[in-house]
């Protein structure tokens, strides 16, 4: 690393992140909630920067190259959320539990992941490594989307001492 000129990067996001989120109230005991944020994900340092790292072993069966990327560009996340809820016995601190529905999706751009390219592939010309794998981290080119679902059942365990009540 010391044989290497030193290389400065500057990188700039300008983006705008707007979250919103409310809430309904259906009935004494019956809520619905709603949201909406965007948000990025920036890719670790070491993912970006650092020194490749040689893996091999003994037997000659592990010949790979961990190298980093200084091209990735950060996650972009939207995510939606919708969540309905029933208070069991009403709300506050002396209410006995809760039972609640929610929906969640997340579409996700430039999602980082990991992939193994040939010595060919990643640029690499010299012979001494023709035959190893080079790991490195790189921005996905697809869309992806989480959906999720979830039940959740809470309840306050009354009968414990004073002490541990509402935990």
């Amino acid at each position: 690393y010391q044989s290497q000129p030193r290389v400065t990067r500057i990188a700039t996001y300008n983006t705008f992140l707007p979250s919103i989120s409310g809430k309904y109230t259906i009935t004494r005991d019956l809520e619905l909630q709603a949201g909406f944020s965007k948000a990025i994900g920036r890719p670790p340092i070491d993912s970006l920067a650092g020194l490749w790292s040689i893996v091999e072993d003994a037997s000659g069966v592990t010949q790979r190259v961990d190298a980093p990327n200084p091209a990735l560009l950060p996650e972009n996340v939207k995510k939606y959320d919708v969540r309905l809820a029933y208070y069991l016995g009403g709300r506050g601190s002396n209410a006995p539990g809760q039972v609640s529905l929610g929906v969640s999706q997340f579409d996700i751009e430039n999602l980082r992941e990991t992939y193994d390219y040939t010595a060919d592939e990643f640029g690499v010309d010299d012979p001494e490594y023709a035959d190893y794998i080079f790991r490195s981290t790189r921005n996905s080119t697809k869309s992806r989307r989480n959906r999720n679902l979830e039940f959740s059942y809470q309840q306050t365990l009354g009968f414990l001492p004073e002490i541990l009540r509402g935990t």
